[in-house]
C-alpha cells in the first residue's frame, strides 16, 4: 500500500512513539542524528565519488513561522519546530522517505528513486503529515496555542549525489531537480496552494485517493521556459 492510499487514514505504522500527545524522548542515537540510510551511505563509501542518480524530493515548510516565533519567543518556537519536524519524520517513515536535512523552518525529504511507486508515496506524504498533525491538534493548542499548517512541493529528476565537507562530511544533492523543488515552494506561496508538484510527475492517472488540479504554467527563477505545475488535494468522497 502506497502513502497516497494511506492518506485518508492514520500513520500508526511509523516509528516515532508518542504518549498522551507528548513525544517519548530518549538519548539521541547516531541513527536519529544522521539517519540510517545516510550512515550506511557514508560508511560504505558509496558517495566518496559523486554519482548521478534519479531521486524524488519534497520540501515542507511551516506557514506563518515568523509570526509564531514572535508570539512564542525563541525557546517555545524551537519546541514547536521540534514537534512539527517530529510529525514530518513520523509521516516520512510511513512513506519510505529519508529526511535529507532541516533548514530553518523547512524540511527536505528524498526518496531513493523516481519510480511510479515512489511517486505515489511522495504524493501521499504531505497528507500523512496533515493526518498526523490533526491527530495531535489538541496537544498543539495546549502547548503552543496554534496548530501547525504547512506548504509542500514535490519534484523529481536526476541529481549528482556525493559527499562534501572536510571536518564534517555530509551527503549533498546538486542539480536542477532540487533547485526546481525549491522554486515550486515559491509557486505554492504565489498560488496559495498547500501542496504543489511538477506536472511531469503525473503523466498517468492520479495517485489513489488524490485529485490533481492543473495550474497555469509558472515562470520561475532560473528557468527559461514556464513550468507546468499541478496542485494536489484529497479526492472528494
Amino acid at each position: 500500500m502506497t502513502a497516497s492510499e494511506r492518506c485518508d487514514g492514520n500513520t500508526e505504522s511509523a516509528v516515532t512513539t508518542f504518549r498522551k500527545g507528548q513525544r517519548v524522548r530518549n538519548s539521541a542515537t547516531w541513527y536519529q542524528l544522521i539517519g540510517f540510510r545516510e550512515i550506511g551511505r557514508l560508511l560504505t563509501g558509496r558517495y566518496h565519488r559523486p554519482r548521478r542518480e534519479a531521486h524524488l524530493f519534497a520540501m515542507v515548510d511551516l506557514k506563518g513561522s515568523t509570526e509564531a516565533a514572535e508570539r512564542l519567543g525563541d525557546l517555545r518556537f524551537h519546541g514547536l519546530l521540534d514537534a512539527f519536524f517530529a510529525d514530518i519524520a513520523y509521516a516520512a517513515a510511513a512513506a519510505g522517505a529519508d529526511i535529507h536535512k532541516y533548514v530553518g523552518d523547512e524540511a527536505i525529504l528524498v526518496w531513493p528513486s523516481n519510480a511510479p511507486a515512489g511517486i505515489a508515496d511522495a504524493a501521499g506524504f504531505p497528507f500523512l503529515v496533515a493526518n498526523r498533525i490533526a491527530s495531535r491538534a489538541d496537544w498543539y493548542r495546549r502547548e503552543f496555542g496554534i496548530v501547525p499548517a504547512f506548504r509542500a512541493a514535490l519534484h523529481g529528476g536526476d541529481v549528482v549525489a556525493g559527499e562534501i565537507g572536510s571536518t564534517r562530511r555530509e551527503l549533498a544533492f546538486v542539480g536542477d531537480a532540487l533547485n526546481t523543488t525549491a522554486r515550486l515552494m515559491d509557486v505554492a506561496r504565489d498560488l496559495d496552494r498547500d501542496v504543489v508538484a511538477s506536472a511531469s510527475l503525473f503523466a498517468g492517472a492520479a495517485p489513489a485517493g488524490l485529485a490533481i488540479e492543473p495550474q497555469p504554467p509558472q515562470r520561475v527563477r532560473g528557468k527559461r521556459e514556464p513550468l507546468d505545475v499541478v496542485a494536489l488535494r484529497r479526492r472528494d468522497r
